[in-house]
């Protein structure tokens, strides 16, 4: 849906800005061939094949063999760091609000802020319910089937479990955007006509039962609360993205990490993209 809508949007206009940067219409048009070239590659087909399939064959057999299971590993005073957060970010939004009031740019609205607020509170309180749904699978292969158990204080465990979390995110993510089960559950993050730090809490709130899956196969590796902990701060990183008052990071820093001008992009539909 949003790629045919990107098609047509970029069909439409004659060029389209991203920063400093200018796509004519003649580069618009190679954008084309290459995402249709992209649809009848092969070898990305079989790619999407694994990657989507092993996480549902996976996440499905967990599902079942983990019914009823009681999880050996407690979570009792565990920091939730997304919640401990959550003052944080109602500080760097009323922060973003009197700036915005300031230089009168008008990147808020009251009725799509409130909007995303509590959209953002209804995925909060329905993850409440289906918390021990996306946990307790991973337990169980972890505590049944690991292949190697990493300690959980462990440098070479944290390291890795940020680059794995990372790459279990971006094709759920990205599955997000191409399928429309995972579409349906993504969509009401990209539903607001604006672009400020309130739309980083714009959530859907079946989001969490669609992306669990995707972290299933570091269960064979990794212990439970270590993928907890980064999940959570995966998704805290996400907050001060959802920004337009931030331009540009430092080179390295862009070339790396996602950043506001990136998702910026990401959100945009418009010619004028920054």
């Amino acid at each position: 849906m949003e790629v045919s809508e990107s098609r047509s949007s970029m069909k439409k206009s004659s060029s389209i800005t991203s920063g400093n940067v200018k796509w004519t219409a003649k580069e618009d048009d190679h954008v084309l061939a290459a995402i249709k070239h992209a649809e009848r590659s092969w070898s990305l087909w079989f790619l999407y094949t694994i990657v989507l399939i092993l996480p549902l064959c996976l996440g499905s057999w967990a599902a079942y063999k983990s019914w009823g299971y009681k999880m050996k590993t407690s979570l009792i005073g565990r920091r939730d760091y997304i919640v401990e957060a959550v003052p944080f970010f109602f500080l760097f939004i009323f922060i973003e609000v009197c700036v915005d009031r300031y230089t009168a740019r008008k990147y808020y609205r009251l009725n799509d802020g409130l909007n995303s607020v509590l959209q953002g509170s209804c995925q909060l309180i329905f993850g409440l319910f289906v918390k021990a749904f996306t946990i307790v699978p991973y337990a169980y292969i972890y505590e049944n089937y690991a292949i190697h158990q990493f300690e959980e204080s462990s440098w070479t465990a944290l390291i890795l479990m940020f680059l794995a979390v990372d790459f279990g995110y971006y094709w759920f993510h990205r599955f997000g955007h191409e399928i429309n089960v995972f579409w349906a559950s993504h969509i009401a993050h990209h539903s607001s006509d604006e672009y400020n730090l309130t739309t980083a809490l714009r959530q859907g709130a079946w989001q969490p039962i669609t992306s669990w899956m995707f972290y299933l196969p570091y269960a064979f590796f990794f212990p439970v609360p270590l993928f907890i902990f980064h999940v959570q701060w995966n998704t805290i990183y996400q907050f001060w993205i959802h920004t337009r008052y931030i331009n540009k990071m430092p080179y390295l820093f862009e070339l790396i990490f996602n950043t506001p001008s990136h998702h910026r992009a990401h959100h945009g539909k418009k010619q004028n993209i920054h």
